[in-house]
């Protein structure tokens, strides 16, 4: 396992055959918990069901490389590129790969083209701001690295994903909030912004429906008022919204910018 001083702590790896030394001093209690948590996750690994968890208590960024398991060698490839540049950033980023065929709904939702053929890609989520941003540029071990340098710099735009924006937008005082409006509609500080947040699928959602839109029929000529809608399964919004199921409703209040889940009567009255 290599010499070790009489003095010192080292975690054993099991990826690895060379043990990682605490260069730092124990009584630093941060610096002694964050060496250990970094030394417990691989340079890059597979992501799944038993680890997700592990990645989101980490908070550290996450590297996806989505990859087509079958494509043998090209999936090597991008595995061994992406474990040379994970070495220069340990303990900044969590780097990880999932396969887009097997889970096209992750690769969709980094924004990534997600037919077999499209792979393997990468894009880069910011696990506290809900942010994602994918390399556009040929999957190389200099494009990979230079992405994450800018990433870590804060150089790159941001991925949303929306739905075309619609035309007209607001129809009988319901307006539809897609991704690429939803920030002009709650960074606006002269609007108070109630938002349906629904999935297409909800049952809950569609019993709503008619009550919702006569809501927004109600509110028509209510002054800097907008009610409005918004497919949480198709379109990107900030990580302050807590979306949990639905339908979730949200005022975000005018002046202010107070967000406030809405935990009343689903009806008309209840909800004007």
């Amino acid at each position: 396992a290599g010499k070790i001083d009489a003095q010192g702590v080292v975690v054993v790896q099991g990826w690895s055959s060379t043990p990682v030394k605490f260069e730092g001093a124990i009584s630093d209690a941060d610096a002694f918990t964050t060496f250990v948590t970094n030394a417990a996750f691989p340079p890059v690994a597979e992501i799944g069901p038993d680890n997700y968890k592990k990645y989101l208590a980490r908070e550290l960024p996450l590297l996806w490389l989505m990859v087509d398991p079958s494509a043998e060698e090209k999936t090597a490839a991008a595995k061994a590129l992406l474990e040379k540049v994970a070495t220069q950033h340990l303990g900044d980023i969590s780097m990880v790969w999932l396969s887009g065929v097997q889970y096209p709904q992750m690769a969709q939702k980094l924004g990534l083209p997600h037919k077999p053929e499209d792979f393997p890609n990468v894009a880069v989520e910011s696990l506290k701001e809900g942010t994602k941003f994918t390399l556009t540029e040929e999957l190389t071990e200099e494009s990979v690295s230079t992405f994450v340098t800018k990433f870590k710099a804060g150089e790159l735009s941001a991925h949303t994903n929306s739905e075309p924006i619609p035309d007209p937008e607001t129809k009988d005082g319901l307006t539809t909030i897609v991704g690429d409006t939803f920030e002009k509609y709650v960074k606006d500080e002269s609007l108070d912004v109630f938002i349906e947040f629904y999935a297409p699928w909800c049952g809950h959602c569609k019993t709503l429906a008619p009550k919702y839109a006569e809501l927004a029929k109600k509110a028509e000529g209510a002054k800097n008022v907008i009610i409005g809608m918004c497919d949480a399964t198709a379109n990107d919004f900030p990580k302050t919204f807590d979306v949990q199921g639905f339908p979730t409703l949200i005022l975000k209040q005018a002046k202010t910018g107070e967000i406030i889940p809405f935990n009343g009567d689903r009806e008309v009255a209840g909800m004007w």
